[in-house]
């Protein structure tokens, strides 16, 4: 096992360091809305730093870049009936419709 670094900065100094503090206030913020997202749901969510370190004559450039995968609220179910033709609809087409029942009657009161 190799010794331990002394004399570098450390990660958390390293990522402070990136483009003037804006790495970690995004990543901060990422981190936030993930976790928010995973309270609410109850299910896994992921953030992921890559670092891209290249070598440009003496110096090196380092460029960060960060995906999230938040986890989604399931959507409601909706009961449909199958129609023709491949449509699906909310009322059943087979069901008799009876008069005067698709409207209320209104009544008034009188004074």
């Amino acid at each position: 096992m190799s010794e331990p670094v002394t004399d570098h900065p450390s990660f958390s100094e390293f990522i402070t360091d990136l483009s003037h503090g804006q790495v970690e206030q995004r990543l901060t913020q990422e981190l936030a809305e993930l976790v928010e997202a995973v309270e609410g749901t109850g299910k896994i969510g992921t953030l992921t730093l890559k670092i891209h370190v290249k070598r440009e004559g003496s110096v090196a450039a380092v460029v960060c870049e960060s995906s999230m995968k938040k986890p989604k609220d399931p959507m409601h179910g909706t009961i449909m009936h199958f129609g023709n033709n491949g449509a699906l609809l909310r009322e059943d087409p087979r069901q008799l419709k009876l008069k005067n029942l698709d409207q209320p009657k209104l009544r008034t009161v009188e004074e």
